[in-house]
């Protein structure tokens, strides 16, 4: 087989992965109310599951250098599957947490190692930015399609979806190993616990933030945390609140959910990409942010099911073409100095922003449904303010 054909196999896997990761999470709403369980559980869940994710990632990171990506894909794909196996066996509120903690380890491992892969396979710069705007436009699709799929199974029933998806993650580490080469760079008897574990602080990156830390910066990564933290709090809370207050089914949930990702492809197709050319990246943030405190206000106040759906499948769109937006300011801030460090710290503060707004929208929502769209406006609007400032200080040439 050649080298192209190896890396469209991989990649078909790779579809795979995205699309089976979505099963699970239209029906996860339906399952916590049927348990009776708090409302506050499906941000609680969520941040537990990116909390362990977060921690875990530099470890798997670190271990695929001893143990090959194709191996920690295996062992990944099927402790994920297992989790989920634990997430169909709770039946209360602390074993969904420990399931989802559970998982949350492996499913680590599983995005740590198409990117290593992505990474170490590729033959040149070309071919390395290509597969990784690939990989990028999968999971937007596929994750839709997923959510799709998800939810049409759960009209069956919501165990359906799961234990499709546990069988499609053995599946997808099986194939992992099939297709992809051994690509370790170091020994296995070469292991050094100490520096293992070392290397694999999840919080390093934080850490040596205040190496390269400015006021200015500072400023950037608010927006980016602002913005992060709230679109988590309104994606969690949104997959809850159309199940819990308007009463739709999760076929319904899925559908809206693949529209929402449709949209959003064609808008980063389409106006994200023209503002990348045509638009500085400093104003281009500041108007898209704006355009999404705007879709916030319609979201919090419009009552009517039709309008409602329209401006949240609006937002979602816009808030997602911000995420590339801000990448690009953060790669032009890091050309100036250490980019391995900065962008680190860039990953790793929106992981920690997807974990506060997950339990934002968990525990607001419990106080009024709307609340969590409340705290969306407040931090998007924040964030707007954050772009302003951000480009006032770099126009003055502050640091």
């Amino acid at each position: 087989m050649t080298e192209k054909k190896k890396m469209t196999a991989f990649f078909i896997v790779v579809a795979l992965w995205d699309l089976s990761a979505s099963f699970v999470h239209p029906v996860t709403p339906t399952l916590f109310k049927d348990l009776a369980l708090n409302d506050y559980m499906f941000g609680v869940a969520l941040a537990c599951m990116m909390g362990a994710n977060f921690l875990f990632s530099p470890f798997w990171g670190k271990l695929s250098s001893y143990l090959s990506n194709r191996r920690t894909l295996l062992i990944s794909c099927l402790g994920y599957a297992l989790g989920q196996i634990f997430f169909a066996m709770a039946r209360t509120q602390f074993q969904f947490i420990l399931a989802r903690s559970f998982a949350g380890i492996f499913c680590g491992g599983i995005f740590v190692g198409i990117l290593n892969y992505i990474v170490n396979e590729s033959p040149d710069d070309t071919s390395r930015n290509n597969y990784l705007v690939l990989s990028a436009t999968l999971q937007t699709v596929f994750n839709s399609l997923g959510y799709f799929v998800g939810g049409m199974l759960g009209e069956i029933s919501a165990y359906t979806a799961v234990y499709a998806q546990t069988a499609a993650l053995c599946t997808c580490g099986i194939l992992f190993m099939v297709v992809c080469k051994k690509d370790s760079t170091i020994p296995m008897n070469e292991i050094q616990p100490k520096e293992l574990l070392r290397e694999a602080n999840p919080f390093g990156a934080f850490l040596q933030g205040r190496t390269f830390m400015t006021v200015t910066l500072a400023v950037m990564f608010g927006m980016v945390a602002l913005q992060n933290l709230s679109q988590t709090a309104f994606d969690q809370s949104f997959n809850y609140y159309v199940i819990d207050q308007i009463g739709m089914s999760t076929g319904y949930n899925g559908t809206i959910k693949f529209v929402m990702g449709v949209v959003t492809m064609a808008a980063n197709a389409t106006v994200c990409a023209w503002m990348m050319h045509k638009v500085e990246g400093k104003k281009a943030v500041i108007y898209v942010l704006a355009a999404g405190t705007v879709c916030m206000v319609g979201v919090l106040v419009i009552r009517q099911l039709v309008p409602f759906l329209v401006v949240s499948i609006l937002f979602y769109a816009v808030s997602a073409i911000s995420i590339p937006l801000m990448q690009r300011l953060a790669a032009d801030e890091s050309s100036r100095g250490d980019s391995n460090l900065m962008m680190g710290f860039y990953n790793s503060l929106q992981a920690f922003g997807g974990i506060i707004g997950a339990l934002v929208g968990g525990f607001t929502y419990v106080i009024n449904p709307r609340a969590p769209f409340a705290c969306c406006l407040l931090g998007f609007a924040a964030a707007v303010l954050c772009a302003l400032l951000y480009r006032a200080r770099q126009e003055k040439g502050k640091r």
